[in-house]
């Protein structure tokens, strides 16, 4: 798996995770996993069937919801975020590289923190969250900015 990065006590984003990394995540007390993967998505260890049942035998919730880069809606952020807000926590959601992962946790949080397009894109910059792919980097923008309760007051 590549590198996770906890983005509150609640969420934690990272790529594709080995069984062993599933273990481990059980063992650091996660409680839940979100796999925004595809079945048979480039470079994939693990088949979401295959991923649940090994997430759930180790007595975690497992949810999966398939998202691509280029189909990334509104109603589908909002879709995550009410399924996160029903879920065990802590919860790691993860794709295959951990950069669609992050961009779903980075809108799981402006709605805690109220950050527009701008903020969330200089939050993101300063944890580290490479966002090199400007459809992933606009959409998250984009978002951010018409949901912030900032901006509806203007």
């Amino acid at each position: 798996m590549d590198k996770r990065l906890k983005l509150n006590n609640e969420i934690t984003v990272g790529g594709q995770p080995t069984k062993d990394d599933l273990q481990q995540l059980a063992l650091e007390g996660y409680r839940s996993v979100v796999n925004l993967r595809y079945a048979g998505e480039e470079a994939e260890q693990l088949s979401p069937a295959t991923e649940g049942g090994v997430v759930e035998r180790l007595g975690m919730d497992y949810e999966h919801l398939p998202v691509a880069v280029d189909a990334l809606t509104s109603e589908t952020v909002d879709q995550f975020r009410k399924l996160f807000a029903g879920l065990a926590k802590p919860a790691f959601v993860h794709c295959k590289s951990g950069k669609r992962a992050a961009v779903f946790g980075l809108l799981q949080l402006p709605g805690e923190r109220d950050w527009d397009g701008p903020t969330v894109l200089r939050e993101a910059e300063q944890m580290g969250i490479d966002l090199d792919l400007p459809a992933l980097r606009d959409f998250l923008e984009k978002y951010a900015t018409k949901h912030s309760r900032t901006r509806s007051a203007a």
